[in-house]
């Protein structure tokens, strides 16, 4: 009879804690807050977040054989549609801007809410998870808020993430400062920030 009690008090405390376990073998390698969003890839097409955006600016500007051009994309084109974010070339202010941004694309795990949170690029963002096993997770209801961000590509962005971020994803670990969440629409490439400022 003991041994009975004891089988069902420990299935019920398993029961209890699985939700927790699962994130605590992945948090064993990984923190939970202070990830950057370094780009997401969707279809072969790799869309940069924020702090690689502005790499990328910073590297055209400095390359004195780049061709400056006027951005063809109006409001009209960031829509639901399935642009290409690099119709036309870049103008120097839109570049300059980026270049001169300290901002990056961030993202944390709320792992007492069981959310996600964080800043795509001019809107923040959240939504729920709940892990299926120690290395997939299941991310849905995002919500995003509506600001019209002010440059093209970081408009895609975002636009391509909240489309796309609900979805259950493989958890691809590299080290402690990186990993991949793989899903079967998307791919989000996150990497530790080392400068993290405040809670979102």
């Amino acid at each position: 009879m003991r041994k009975i009690s004891f089988v069902f008090i420990s299935l019920f405390l398993a029961i209890c804690l699985i939700g927790c376990s699962f994130f605590n073998l992945f948090q064993g390698s990984f923190d939970a807050k202070d990830w950057e969003i370094e780009k997401i890839v969707i279809k072969d097409k790799t869309y940069l977040a924020l702090g690689a955006l502005r790499e990328d600016a910073l590297t055209k500007l400095n390359d004195p054989n780049y061709d400056f051009g006027q951005n063809k994309q109006t409001d009209e084109d960031l829509g639901f549609e399935d642009r290409d974010e690099d119709e036309g070339r870049e103008s120097r202010q839109d570049l300059e801007e980026l270049a001169q941004s300290d901002e990056i694309s961030t993202w944390s795990f709320d792992i007492k809410q069981n959310k996600i949170y964080g800043m795509a690029a001019c809107n923040q963002f959240s939504a729920n998870y709940v892990w299926k096993d120690a290395d997939r997770i299941n991310v849905y209801d995002p919500i995003f808020t509506r600001k019209l961000c002010s440059l093209p590509k970081t408009m895609v962005f975002e636009l391509r993430l909240s489309q796309n971020l609900s979805g259950t994803y493989f958890v691809q670990k590299q080290g402690k400062s990186a990993m991949i969440l793989k899903g079967d629409k998307i791919q989000i490439y996150l990497k530790k920030n080392e400068n993290p400022q405040s809670d979102n």
